[in-house]
């Protein structure tokens, strides 16, 4: 049974404070930077821009944040003010939270997931910058959080003057990239954006094999933060074939199973059953750790590690035992470095021991939020970007094979920020992850003829933090680049 589709605005809500969640829990999540490639909420016409903004006699809908802004006032504007408030405060109440923002908000972010978000991008020390853009249904504006400069987008209902879209993205006023113009200009910009880089620009044939057009240590093993994912979804596939799991078939949320962000099925309470076409959704789209686990232990961790094998990873090795998003942040969020250490003395047999024994009743409650690279060469998800385009390769197979097209669903809902010409590329697929130290940005492309490309850029440093911002926006212009050259 096919999905349906994802409404714009779920979609957009979703990938905008979910990808800002990485800020904070940044391990395994898409780059926030997906939240710049977002639908972004539509102001109506009639904008006021900064330049034309009412000056400070005008009654502001509150004091801002910013000492030489002045909010205009409007219903968008006053909502705004709310949330920097919240944001600042780090506090809502159920009653308030409810009663700034609409249903079809809640329905999809919680309280709890809100100030997260806020906490990790705005935070206490948040000032307004500038006005972008106003009316009295939406605004746009720059502030200086604890993430950087951010740009934040509203919209308000009309009838009720509650949000019901929100938008949170890295703000820079560098203009973008230029995009790279040959290969040897892609492996220079490598080089200089990060300590570590892998890439490659491959074509898939129409026997379903990866062509590598370039590769900068295209077959070099490296971290891949959340793009383990798609080998979670392969095993999904993989399940279906052999023992009868369906795209429609349901999984019950579970306590012992839930992670933390990115994601919000955590919050969701045990007993309530989701679609495993739903899971995978969330899994790919706005990353959420929850659904990726639950996915992996329904299958069971032997099957995730054999479709590492069929879906041609070179070392698996380095991936067994598969991790869960929980075991990971029991392992480097929750009394870091003892229990890291305690695991990585182990031999194989001795990690999944740990894992079955001690680590399955421990809690998440210690989980503390770290912002420099921790073990991320010896302690995370390993593959090589060419391993990563084999990925593509084989869900591209199974989906060919499939009436559902829950796999490529799954994979477009997101497009990571890319934007590339949907009447030249009408199909995107895209997962990327992400932690201290960590980034990777994985697509794959198919064009109007129905050839297919990929290319994956994974980067990495393990002792000391990318900036994501910068490194992800380099990141976007080196991929488009790339897609450009694989087709000349």
């Amino acid at each position: 049974m096919a999905p349906a589709k994802s409404p714009r605005r779920t979609r957009r809500i979703a990938a905008g404070l979910i990808a800002l969640v990485s800020a904070v829990w940044m391990l395994f999540a898409d780059h926030p930077v997906v939240a710049s490639g977002a639908t972004p909420a539509t102001i109506p016409a009639a904008t006021t821009p900064a330049a034309t903004t009412p000056a400070a006699t005008t009654t502001a809908a509150t004091t801002t944040l910013g000492a030489a802004v002045v909010l205009p006032p409007t219903v968008a504007a006053k909502r705004l003010a709310d949330v920097l408030r919240i944001a600042v405060s780090g506090r809502t109440s159920a009653s308030e939270y409810n009663d700034i923002f609409a249903p079809s908000f809640t329905a999809h972010i919680s309280r709890a997931q809100l100030l997260t978000v806020f906490a990790a991008a705005l935070g206490p020390t948040t000032k307004l910058d500038r006005i972008l853009l106003s009316t009295p249904a939406g605004i746009a504006v720059v502030a200086n959080g604890a993430g950087g400069r951010v740009k934040i987008e509203l919209t308000v209902r009309s009838a009720s003057s509650k949000i019901d879209s929100l938008l949170l993205s890295p703000f820079s006023d560098a203009p973008p990239s230029p995009e790279p113009s040959s290969w040897n200009e892609i492996d220079t910009r490598l080089r200089n954006v990060a300590p570590v880089a892998r890439f490659v620009a491959a074509r898939i044939n129409t026997n379903g094999t990866c062509m590598p057009a370039h590769g900068f240590q295209p077959d070099t093993v490296g971290p891949l933060g959340s793009a383990f994912k798609l080998y979670v979804l392969a095993a999904v596939a993989d399940a279906g074939s052999r023992n009868g799991l369906e795209w429609n078939s349901t999984i019950a949320v579970r306590e012992d199973w839930k992670s933390l962000p990115s994601g919000d099925l955590q919050d969701q309470p045990a007993g309530k059953r989701f679609n495993v076409a739903v899971l995978a959704d969330k899994m790919i789209s706005i990353s959420d750790n929850t659904a990726a686990d639950h996915l992996l232990r329904t299958v069971g961790r032997a099957q995730v590690e054999a479709t590492m094998t069929t879906a041609g990873m070179a070392q698996p090795s380095k991936n067994r035992p598969f991790l869960t998003t929980r075991e990971l942040f029991l392992l480097k969020a929750s009394q870091y470095p003892k229990n890291a250490k305690r695991y990585l003395a182990l031999d194989e047999a001795g990690r999944r021991a740990l894992l079955d024994g001690a680590l399955a009743s421990a809690s998440l409650s210690a989980a503390k939020v770290w912002s420099t690279p921790r073990d991320v060469d010896t302690l995370e998800w390993f593959a090589t970007p060419m391993d990563i385009c084999r990925a593509f390769a084989y869900l591209g197979r199974i989906e060919a094979r499939s009436s559902a097209q829950a796999i490529d669903h799954a994979l477009t809902i997101n497009d990571g920020g890319l934007k590339l010409d949907s009447n030249s590329w009408p199909t995107v697929w895209f997962k990327g992850g992400s932690e201290p130290g960590v980034l990777t940005l994985a697509y794959l492309a198919k064009n109007v003829k129905g050839e297919r490309f990929v290319v994956v850029t994974m980067l990495s440093n393990p002792s000391k933090a990318l900036n994501e911002q910068d490194a992800a926006m380099e990141l976007l212009a080196i991929v488009k680049g790339a897609f450009t050259l694989l087709t000349r």
